[in-house]
C-alpha cells in the first residue's frame, strides 16, 4: 500500500507504479509534521498518474533531445518546411539544452525562451522578428502537443492560453507596408523596365495575381483556362524542389484580366520548350525551373527603373494594398491571395481599412436621422478615389 516513509530525515514516497514496479522517492523535505502534508499531497498526484497510467518514473522521463528525433519522425510536411523547422530546433536545443527533462520545462521557462529570442541576431543581423519568434514558439508548442499526447508531460506549457505571443503594433505593421509596396506608377516603371517577353510578364503576373514567387515559378501553360481567362494555382517550387502550395487555401483560381491574358498569350509564342521540358511559365532559358530569379533578373530591373529595393514578396503585399485600398471585402482579398484565413488577411492590411469607421458613422447617421447630405454621401476606404491602378489591375476587382 502507497504511504510516506520516514527515511533518513526527510519523507520519502513509497509506491508502485501502473506496472507493479515498487518506488522509492525521496523528497527534500525534512522529516516535520509540518512537511508530512506535502509529501501527502505529492503521493496523492502520483497516485493519480499511476491510475490513468501517466506516470513515468525519474530515470525514464524523456530528454528535450529524445523528443526532437520522436517528433521528427512523426512530422508529415514539406521539405522546404522541414528545413525552416530545422533552424527553428537549432535554437530550441541551444536555449534548452540536449538533455533537459521534457517535463521539468515549464511556463516561465518558455517565456523566457520568448524574451532570449527577441535578442538573438537573425541571418540578416537585426534582432529576429516578432513573426520569426512566433514561429519559433509555434513549433514548441507543436512539439509539446506531440509530448502531451504520448504522456510525456502532463499539459503543453507553449501553448498560446499560457505563453501569449508577441504582437506587431499597427504602426508597425503601416510602416513595413507602406515602404514595400509600391505605387501603380511605381509598378509602372518597373514594367519599363523590365526586358520584354518573360520578365514583363512574371512582373505584371505577380502585381495582378498576388502570387508567391514559388506558385509563379511552378506554374504550368496547363493550369491556365484560357476560355474563362483564369489560372490555377497548383504546385510551387523552392530550394530546387517542387511541392503542393503553401496551404490547402493557396490552391486556388485567379482570374485574369483580358491585358494580363493577351500578354500571356504573346509570351506562350516565344517561351523556351525544349523536349523534355515541363511547360513551365517562366522557365530558364534551358526550359527548366529559374533558379536566380533575384539577382540576375527582378534586383536588375529595380535598378534600372530607379527603384527603391524590395523583396519581390513585397509585389504579392502590393496587389493585396491595392486590392483592399479600391474597396474589396476581406474575404475576397482572402481567396485571391489564397490566405490560410480571414484573420492572416486582416493581421497584414488592417490599418489600410480606416474607411470601415467613416462607413458605420454614416449609417449610424442615416438611421438616426441626421444629416442627408452624410447619410446620402459615397464612403469608402480613405484615399480610394485618388487610387488609379493600372489598364489591366482596374478588372482584377472583377475576375477575383
Amino acid at each position: 500500500m502507497a504511504c510516506v516513509r520516514n527515511r533518513r530525515g526527510v519523507w520519502t514516497l513509497d509506491y508502485r507504479d501502473q506496472n507493479g514496479v515498487r518506488h522509492w522517492e525521496q523528497t527534500r523535505w525534512a522529516a516535520t509534521e509540518e512537511n508530512r502534508l506535502k509529501a501527502e499531497k505529492l503521493l496523492a498526484r502520483r497516485a493519480v498518474q499511476v491510475e490513468d497510467g501517466s506516470y513515468e518514473a525519474r530515470r525514464d522521463a524523456k530528454t528535450f533531445e529524445q523528443l526532437i528525433k520522436a517528433f521528427r519522425a512523426a512530422l508529415v510536411v514539406r521539405d522546404a518546411t522541414r528545413e525552416d523547422y530545422e533552424l527553428i530546433i537549432k535554437r530550441l536545443l541551444e536555449f534548452f539544452g540536449p538533455t533537459r527533462k521534457v517535463r521539468t520545462i515549464n511556463v516561465q521557462d518558455v517565456e523566457e525562451y520568448r524574451a532570449w529570442a527577441q535578442k538573438q541576431p537573425s541571418r540578416r543581423g537585426p534582432p529576429m522578428s516578432v513573426a520569426t519568434v512566433n514561429k519559433d514558439l509555434m513549433l514548441l508548442g507543436a512539439l509539446f502537443n506531440y509530448a502531451e499526447k504520448h504522456r510525456w508531460v502532463a499539459f503543453n506549457p507553449a501553448a498560446a492560453r499560457h505563453v501569449k505571443r508577441l504582437q506587431q503594433s499597427r504602426e508597425a505593421r503601416r510602416r513595413q507596408l507602406d515602404g514595400n509596396t509600391f505605387t501603380t506608377g511605381e509598378v509602372q516603371g518597373l514594367l519599363d523596365a523590365a526586358r520584354p517577353g518573360r520578365d514583363r510578364t512574371l512582373f505584371r503576373l505577380a502585381v495582378e495575381s498576388g502570387m508567391r514567387m514559388g506558385e509563379l515559378l511552378a506554374l504550368r501553360w496547363e493550369d491556365i483556362d484560357w476560355t474563362n481567362s483564369r489560372l490555377y494555382v497548383r504546385r510551387s517550387y523552392r530550394k530546387g524542389v517542387e511541392s503542393d502550395p503553401k496551404t490547402a487555401a493557396s490552391e486556388r483560381s485567379i482570374g485574369l484580366t483580358p491585358t494580363m491574358v493577351s500578354e500571356l498569350r504573346v509570351w506562350k509564342l516565344a517561351c523556351p520548350q525544349p523536349p523534355g521540358s515541363r511547360g513551365l511559365v517562366f522557365p530558364n532559358a534551358d526550359g527548366g525551373y529559374e533558379r536566380n530569379l533575384l539577382p540576375r533578373v527582378f534586383n536588375p530591373a529595380l535598378r534600372r527603373a530607379g527603384l527603391r529595393k524590395i523583396r519581390f514578396h513585397d509585389l504579392r503585399h502590393t496587389c493585396g494594398s491595392w486590392l483592399i485600398a479600391a474597396g474589396l471585402g476581406v474575404k475576397e482579398v482572402q481567396a485571391h491571395l489564397g490566405h490560410a484565413s480571414a484573420q492572416v488577411t486582416l493581421n497584414i492590411y488592417s490599418h489600410l481599412l480606416p474607411g470601415a469607421h467613416t462607413a458605420s458613422a454614416a449609417t449610424m447617421d442615416r438611421l438616426m436621422g441626421g444629416s442627408k447630405t452624410v447619410a446620402t454621401g459615397t464612403c469608402g476606404p480613405e484615399g480610394a478615389a485618388d487610387i488609379r491602378l493600372p489598364a489591366s489591375s482596374e478588372t482584377v476587382r472583377k475576375a477575383s
